[in-house]
């Protein structure tokens, strides 16, 4: 009976493995929900993976606005709401910059997943914000001064915010 149960298991695990890409590595990695200024249009979210990830049939949710990626990743890929705001905060675009004007993260809290065929591959969940600073992954969550297209880093730590598990 144990013998039967211990298949069962791995083959479940052999399927889950079939059925979900691993992305090398494709996490969410920074998120910026307050820009400071009226309008925040140069809020965004960040991916990063070391390695050349396939984005086909990848959807960010951000409290239930989707957007359906596509394309392939490697190195950092940042979601804004509008490429002229971001460009004008950040001075910088080089790197992979995508605009989409549906995103809207509240700066009140806000859960933001990366989905594949209906399971969350990656999330983040944060319950406030501060203007003018991002939630970046280094070895946990923390509140810092902005890196958008670059290696996190950040000197001071503030509270982390739940990370939820792949289901």
């Amino acid at each position: 009976m144990k013998r039967a149960c211990f298949k069962e298991f791995f083959a479940v695990i052999s399927l889950s493995l079939f059925l979900i890409p691993f992305s090398l590595g494709l996490q969410i990695s920074e998120v910026m929900p307050d820009c400071g200024n009226v309008t925040a249009n140069c809020e965004f979210v960040e991916f990063y993976s070391p390695e050349k990830a396939d984005l086909q049939g990848y959807v960010l949710d951000t409290q239930g606005q989707k957007l359906k990626l596509n394309g392939s990743i490697q190195g950092y890929l940042v979601i804004t709401k509008h490429n002229s705001a971001f460009l004008e905060q950040f001075g910088i675009f080089e790197g992979s910059v995508l605009e989409w004007k549906g995103m809207g993260l509240v700066n009140g809290g806000d859960t933001i997943a990366l989905i594949y065929q209906n399971q969350t591959i990656d999330s983040f969940s944060y319950a406030s914000s501060k203007k003018n600073s991002s939630w970046q992954l280094l070895q946990e969550w923390k509140e810092c001064s902005p890196t958008p297209l670059k290696e996190n880093m950040c000197q001071e730590a503030h509270s982390p915010p739940s990370r939820t598990a792949p289901e």
